[in-house]
């Protein structure tokens, strides 16, 4: 073998382990910052659903503050309104049936509201 060849294959020699090194260390280099960001990355996003829920759960509560009284409502004021008119319809009915029980009722109601305005009650 000439010497010029043999120069060649020693280079070769010491040059291959090297790079093979090289590229294992870069290799690896490159799948540990990726498995980095990955992490932080999901880190992250596990904290930003944390926050959004919580956003979620405010929002929701503000809405239900800012409601006027709930959905039910409209309903509820529905049926009072009709009790209290059908107890004013009877009232009436009562006027009109017993005129003279009535007004004894009110003079009596009436000394009564003075007498308990009069003491302070």
């Amino acid at each position: 073998m000439p010497p010029d060849m043999q120069t060649w294959l020693i280079v070769a020699a010491a040059l291959a382990p090297t790079a093979l090194a090289g590229i294992a260390t870069l290799a690896l280099r490159k799948w540990i910052s990726e498995k980095i960001a990955q992490s932080v990355k999901h880190n992250y996003d596990a904290q930003l659903e944390c926050v959004k829920f919580s956003f979620g759960q405010q929002s929701a509560m503000l809405a239900m503050a800012h409601r006027p009284m709930g959905d039910g409502v409209p309903g509820l004021l529905k049926s009072c309104s009709e009790s209290i008119h059908a107890l004013w319809k009877g009232m009436l009915e009562m006027r009109t049936r017993f005129p003279l029980v009535l007004a004894m009722l009110d003079i009596t109601a009436a000394v009564d509201a003075g007498s308990r305005l009069a003491v302070g009650e």
